[in-house]
């Protein structure tokens, strides 16, 4: 049975709209590749074989994206979010414990699909490369705070590139303390 039928026996549709079908269809897609890309490498995955794991068609694939890198950028666009909303929120921590434990349980959260787009060298490199999630919240008043912002940031990003590829075998609660022994305090309200 393929993921689409799955999919709509879960949620027991008979209607849709076209805006619910397309976004069906994007998550069927996106599911798909993440299976796929699972247990092959990603310039080896064919349209064909998306279509066929998914149980969408051709058309219907085409319908909601160029490539299937268009899907990676869309999936790491959503990781991107995720992780910012999930720096926003913890924001109003009081401590950096908090702060800290809330991204490190979001990272475990989204480590599988996280994995599978790191290997892939996708869009997704640019959260631990270039973008600063900080400054897309709270923009710097000042050029020594975006730099510092940066600095920050490079340590941190490197941790949990490192806890993430390395297996996260340290538990939340270890690499939380160590973030704030190393990194220091952050305040971010």
């Amino acid at each position: 049975m393929n993921i689409l039928t799955t999919e709509l026996e879960k949620r027991k549709i008979k209607r849709m709209s076209n805006e619910e079908s397309n976004q069906l269809t994007k998550e069927c897609l996106q599911t798909a590749l993440i299976n796929i890309m699972a247990t092959k490498p990603f310039n080896k995955i064919t349209i064909t074989e998306l279509v066929l794991q998914s149980g969408v068609s051709r058309t219907a694939f085409y319908r909601n994206y160029k490539t299937k890198e268009d899907i990676l950028k869309e999936l790491s666009n959503e990781i991107i979010h995720t992780l910012a909303l999930t720096i926003s929120e913890f924001r109003a921590h009081s401590n950096d414990k908090g702060w800290y434990y809330g991204i490190f349980t979001s990272v475990q959260d989204n480590a599988k699909i996280l994995l599978l787009l790191l290997q892939s060298n996708t869009a997704i490199r640019r959260i631990f490369d270039a973008s600063s999630l900080i400054e897309m919240i709270n923009p710097p008043a000042t050029r020594q705070e975006h730099y510092e912002n940066l600095a920050f940031e490079g340590a941190f990003f490197k941790i949990i590139l490192n806890w993430l590829e390395g297996g996260m075998n340290d538990s939340i609660n270890d690499i939380t303390d160590y973030c704030v022994k190393l990194c220091g305090n952050k305040n971010y309200n």
